[in-house]
């Protein structure tokens, strides 16, 4: 047992001491009491599976820090530099993460439930698997982001930046131009295969989906393969309501 210090990011001023075993239980500790940890220092931190619950981390440095399988719900972290986190199947679920640098982050099944993502920094950061059912994105930038598996219900991304699919095209284009080209491959018009009834998440038959409309099919495999990728991924982002049916009508008025 030894004395552990966290301390403030610039300064060195000293937040808050504990005689314990490890690093880990001293924060655990000051997180437990609600002390204030704004603006520490947690560069590097070996943190795996840390009880975190309603941190109070804003303007923290983090950067570097290894927090896989951590809890964080409630956290509040805006504005900390969290460039090259391990963050992988961690729980933030209603996190407060506006404005931090999520720079190269790897948040890889990670629970973003509901969490506050405004403005943030999400460049190049692996969120694959990860929970994004609700969470805010205006403003935050997307460049390179890794969504692969994501669950991305009621997700903020059409008011985020710069987000470029994995099939090349950022939002704007795919919203304009894919999505309506996809719904008339199989050669029918628009209106038909866009329609109140189709545009509904999670259909049970998949023949009543847009994609099983359009190419005539009841099952996704048998999609023709130059356009399966295309429908695998129109489905995932209808299944998480965010292609509004009036942006894609209003294509053909």
């Amino acid at each position: 047992m030894k004395k552990h210090d966290i301390k403030r990011r610039t300064g060195g001023g000293v937040l808050f001491s504990l005689d314990c075993v490890t690093f880990r239980e001293c924060l655990e500790v000051a997180v437990k009491s609600r002390v204030d940890l704004e603006c520490a220092d947690l560069a590097g931190a070996e943190l795996p599976g840390a009880a975190l619950v309603g941190a109070k981390l804003s303007g923290a440095n983090l950067k570097g820090a290894n927090l896989w399988g951590a809890t964080l719900r409630g956290a509040i972290l805006a504005d900390a530099d969290m460039k090259g986190i391990v963050l992988a199947n961690s729980d933030l679920e209603g996190a407060t993460l506006t404005g931090v640098d999520l720079e190269f982050g790897m948040l890889r099944r990670a629970n973003l439930k509901g969490a506050n993502l405004r403005d943030a920094d999400l460049t190049y950061a692996t969120l694959s698997g990860a929970n994004l059912e609700g969470a805010a994105l205006v403003g935050a930038n997307l460049v390179g982001v890794k969504l692969t598996g994501a669950i991305l219900w009621r997700a903020g991304i059409a008011g985020s930046k710069n987000l470029r699919l994995p099939t090349g095209e950022t939002w704007e284009e795919y919203l304009a131009e894919t999505v309506p080209a996809l719904l008339v491959a199989g050669g029918d018009f628009l209106r038909y295969v866009a329609t109140e009834a189709s545009w509904k998440p999670k259909a049970a038959r998949y023949a009543d989906t847009p994609m099983g409309i359009a190419f005539a099919v009841d099952a996704p495999w048998k999609v023709p393969s130059l356009y399966r990728q295309h429908a695998e991924q129109f489905m995932m982002l209808l299944d998480s309501g965010q292609i509004p049916l009036d942006a894609i009508l209003k294509e053909e008025k």
